[in-house]
């Protein structure tokens, strides 16, 4: 994993300790217990999710075989142990008190997803005639979508797994985001005008999560057209012809993620083939209000913010991506009845199509992330962009990478009014994390249009193969903690060409900025 993907970032931010520390075993002031008294979908067993997909098309025996297409598409989305802390503060009276949430999370999952798309494996016994073998194309796909100990604390978002495929938007305006403004960081949703991080007088908040998760991924996604055989006797001849094969995996880990008074936004979305959709984000005025309320940190009279996080991570795995067009092999085997061998009569033409594989991993793994508001935006095209980014907000970059396009904030943006969040008088604030996290993905893709074989004696033997596409991708956020923060995080996937535009808040004339992909901001 590079260095620059595992790390913890407080974002500038330096524990405050002006005050007195946060409350011992002897503390005197009464405690108020606001931990979650439930846990979605929680996974007390190991759990095992199993999907398989397998269509095929192809395995059939004649003189001419034409085959019909093929595709295999499997989704796996697991969502174990998430805990939601909300309206602590509703009577608006923080003052003299310690209010404690405490979350304890175990998780172990095991994922296994299979796709397979065959249109392949053919064999074709032409005689003296001419033996044929046609495929179709062979679509085969698979996502595998995991979120494992989620810890809300006085916070609100959207976590969004979209797929065009099943009729999902391309359009993020279709989604209410207001929370960010109503109750997001650092507001206040009381009539009491206070929230428990605005006014604790005299009063301490411990927020103290701990997260242990074991994460397994075994994900095999093949596409084949290829490995056909076909022969023929005398003058005949052989023909062979494979169709294009797309395979493509996407796996997206969410592990040991707290947020604590923050608002989020997460968004994956994967299309596979060729894309001919505009990709539409909140318009810029959006961005703007995003980016000017982020959450300044409270006036601390005699006070301490304190932030401390514990992580380990361990990652394991390999993600490979093979895309095969050659291996093929055409022959004859008649020679002249002269008793000495010579050239054989016949002859034979291999024609390849084109080979492309990608494989990409992109971790982050241990980040703090307290006050402001940030923007990150990752887009991956495996084949050819020719848009551009329109209407690209004044607060946000564009920047290319070795793994693709991002679009984010200009730093960590802090409010721009002249008023703090709040004020605590001789207060203390502890949010504490300890997470540990053991990820294992093993992502295998195969796309396979050759290895086929054509045999013939005097007649002619023909083999051309289609295009093979191989992609694998995975994203894993591990140990994640957000606090007092606006935080929003989208990647992007396209498996295949893409002819359209990032567009922010849809086309229009008045655009005030476009970028292409090769300017660093804009």
């Amino acid at each position: 994993m590079p260095p620059g993907q595992s790390d913890t970032d407080n974002t500038d931010f330096t524990n405050i300790t002006n005050g007195a520390p946060p409350p011992g075993p002897n503390d005197g002031r009464p405690v108020v217990d606001v931990s979650a008294t439930s846990t979605e979908a929680a996974a007390v067993d190991p759990v095992f999710k199993a999907a398989t997909s397998t269509d095929g098309t192809g395995s059939k025996i004649g003189g001419t075989i034409f085959t019909g297409s093929s595709s295999a598409t499997t989704t796996l989305i697991n969502t174990l142990n998430v805990t939601r802390v909300r309206n602590v503060d509703a009577p608006g009276i923080t003052n003299s008190t310690v209010y404690e949430a405490e979350t304890g999370n175990e998780a172990e999952l095991t994922t296994d997803g299979n796709a397979q798309a065959l249109t392949g494996e053919n064999k074709a016994e032409g005689g003296e005639g001419t033996a044929t073998i046609g495929t179709g194309k062979a679509i085969s796909t698979a996502s595998v979508l995991n979120v494992v100990n989620t810890n809300l604390f006085n916070s609100d978002g959207l976590i969004l797994f979209l797929d065009p495929a099943t009729g999902d938007t391309f359009d993020l305006r279709d989604f209410d985001l207001s929370y960010f403004f109503e109750e997001g960081a650092g507001e206040s949703p009381t009539q009491f005008g206070c929230t428990i991080l605005t006014c604790l007088n005299s009063s301490a908040l411990k927020v103290l999560n701990s997260n242990t998760a074991t994460v397994t991924n075994k994900v095999l996604v093949r596409a084949s057209t290829g490995a056909n055989s076909a022969t023929s006797t005398e003058t005949g001849d052989v023909l062979i012809e494979t169709g294009d094969a797309y395979a493509a995996a996407n796996v997206l880990n969410l592990v040991n993620t707290n947020f604590i008074n923050s608002s989020y936004l997460m968004v994956s979305l994967s299309t596979f083939g060729d894309l001919q959709n505009d990709i539409v984000l909140p318009n810029a005025s959006f961005f703007d209000a995003l980016l000017a309320s982020g959450s300044s940190l409270p006036e601390l009279n005699s006070s301490s913010f304190i932030v401390n996080n514990d992580n380990d991570e361990n990652f394991f795995g390999t993600t490979t991506a093979s895309a095969i067009t050659g291996g093929n092999l055409a022959t004859t085997t008649a020679t002249s009845a002269s008793t000495t061998p010579t050239t054989p009569d016949g002859s034979g033409t291999i024609l390849t199509g084109n080979a492309y594989s990608a494989s990409n991993n992109f971790t982050a793994a241990n980040q703090t992330r307290v006050g402001g508001s940030s923007v990150f935006f990752v887009f991956r095209v495996w084949g050819n962009w020719t848009g551009t980014v329109k209407g690209l907000p004044q607060g946000l970059m564009t920047r290319e990478t070795d793994y693709g396009f991002e679009i984010v904030s200009r730093g960590s943006a802090r409010s721009r009014g002249t008023e703090t969040v709040g004020e605590y008088n001789s207060s203390a604030f502890l949010a504490s994390s300890t997470n540990m996290a053991n990820v294992q993905t093993d992502v295998e893709v195969l796309a396979e249009t050759g290895n086929n074989v054509a045999v013939t004696e005097n007649g002619f033997g023909t083999i051309a193969s289609g295009d093979a596409y191989a992609a694998a991708n995975v994203v894993n956020m591990v140990n994640t903690n957000i606090v007092n923060r606006n935080w929003v995080f989208g990647v992007f996937n396209v498996f295949g060409d893409w002819d359209g535009d990032i567009s922010f808040g849809g086309f229009s004339p008045d655009l005030r900025v476009e970028a292409s992909a090769s300017p660093t901001s804009a």
